[in-house]
């Protein structure tokens, strides 16, 4: 009989520990602060229209929690956004 093998966890479904949903797009008031991603759903008109539109990279420059505003960038403009706002807009 050959040697068995014991099972590995988090073999399966992850890659060097990290969930195989990383990549999973989530509402930028659900980012950190120093974090970012490609713009890939916007439920808002009125922010699309300022330029946060799909495909756009966006970078969150403040986000504190108990505030309801939070500062974002889009290259070189920053815009201040509602944390309502924000729920709407999904990052990958």
């Amino acid at each position: 009989m050959g040697k068995r093998r014991r099972h590995r966890a988090g073999r399966h479904g992850e890659h060097d520990g990290i969930p195989s949903n990383a990549n999973a797009p989530r509402p930028l008031c659900d980012c950190d602060e120093g974090e970012g991603g490609v713009i890939v759903s916007n439920g808002d008109l009125k922010s699309m229209e300022m330029g946060l539109y799909l495909g756009a990279y966006v970078e969150v420059l403040k986000n504190h929690h108990r505030d309801s505003n939070m500062v974002v960038a889009v290259g070189p403009a920053r815009y201040a956004i509602a944390r309502s706002t924000a729920r709407l807009i999904f990052v990958q």
